[in-house]
């Protein structure tokens, strides 16, 4: 009884606290499951303006790790985008949900985003991995190709992972 009643004092103090979590290491804040609909405003506004550093925040940490320049890379992918945007769309197609032992669990999903400027109908796919419970860092953009909708089989430029694309990974 005096465990249950301690364990709900704790609980409400971090509640309460949350800064103060150093405080109790064995009890980890909830992850906040990243929401498509957020992330893909974010995206096309970012497109939008050009806003490379708003690109970056989305992306996971196995990309930020692992590609080079960055920030660079993304200014290319935008700058493949030729003329002025007029108009936005997107959607969920799809999806990867896993989960293994102790309570581990991924979610990701398909995000296409459809860019239709004056000079051309483009398609942004992204896969977002909208939950991680054992690695939340890794939560973000994990991928996103560019191509033209005139001709899908045609990618214009590509950032990835270098694992973990609809699939389990640690």
């Amino acid at each position: 009884m005096f465990s249950k009643i301690l364990a709900a004092l704790l609980s409400f103090l971090l509640w309460l606290f949350p800064f103060l979590s150093f405080l109790f290491p064995g009890i980890q804040p909830p992850i906040q499951p990243l929401d498509n609909a957020v992330v893909a405003a974010t995206v096309i506004s970012a497109i939008e303006v050009r806003n490379v550093a708003a690109l970056e925040a989305l992306i996971c940490k196995n990309i930020k790790q692992n590609v080079p320049d960055l920030p660079g890379e993304i200014g290319n992918l935008l700058d493949v985008i030729d003329g002025d945007t007029t108009e936005f769309s997107w959607a969920q197609s799809g999806g990867y949900e896993g989960s293994r032992d102790k309570g581990r669990s991924i979610r990701q999903n398909y995000l296409d985003i459809h860019i239709f400027t004056s000079a051309e109908h483009y398609v942004l796919l992204i896969t977002l991995e909208t939950y991680n419970s054992f690695a939340p860092e890794e939560m973000g953009i994990r991928r996103m190709t560019l191509y033209a909708k005139v001709d899908p089989s045609n990618v214009l430029y590509r950032i990835t992972a270098t694992n973990g694309l609809m699939e389990w990974h640690d």
